[in-house]
Formats: C-alpha cells, structure tokens, sequence
C-alpha cells in the first residue's frame, strides 16, 4: 500500500514539478528514530526500576544513558545539570 500511495504521490509531484519521495530513503530515516525511541524508552524504564528497587548507584548510571540518547539528537550540545533526592534508597 505504501508503494502504491508513493508512486501515486510522485506521479503528482513530477507533474507540479516538487520532488518526489523516495520510500527507501524515508524507511531507513524513520528506522533509526524508532531505534532511538526504543533505546529511550528502555532506558527510562531501567531509571524506574532502579529508582523503585536499586541502588543510588545504579538508579545515576540509569540516569546517565537517555540524557546521552538526548544530546545525540540534538544539534548543539547541551548541560542539564540536577540533583535527585536519593535518601532511603
């Protein structure tokens, strides 16, 4: 069906002279931002658990991994610096 809806849409694009789209390329562009999404998304799920069931130390190397996936994605590299209360862990 997406190639279907993309030849239809180039077929258009060509004949108002606009650039067409190229599935693959668009493919492998939302791939590696699903990649990314998932990597998020697992990481913050480990900072729950350890915030519920580890130690400080581990609940901070948790922290450390979306703030990276973060600054990846970013054009310019960004400080974010806070404190988390880690009392009665």
């Amino acid at each position: 069906m997406a190639e279907q809806l993309t030849g239809y849409f180039n077929v258009l694009a060509r004949a108002a002279d606009t650039a067409e789209i190229n599935l693959g390329e668009l493919r492998k562009s939302l791939q590696s931002e699903a990649d990314r999404q998932v990597s998020l998304w697992t990481s913050l799920a480990q900072l729950n658990t350890f915030g519920a069931l580890g130690n400080s130390q581990e609940m901070h190397a948790a922290i450390d991994r979306p703030l990276l996936l973060c600054e990846a994605k970013s054009s310019e590299p960004k400080s974010i610096k806070f404190s988390i209360n880690t009392a009665g862990v």
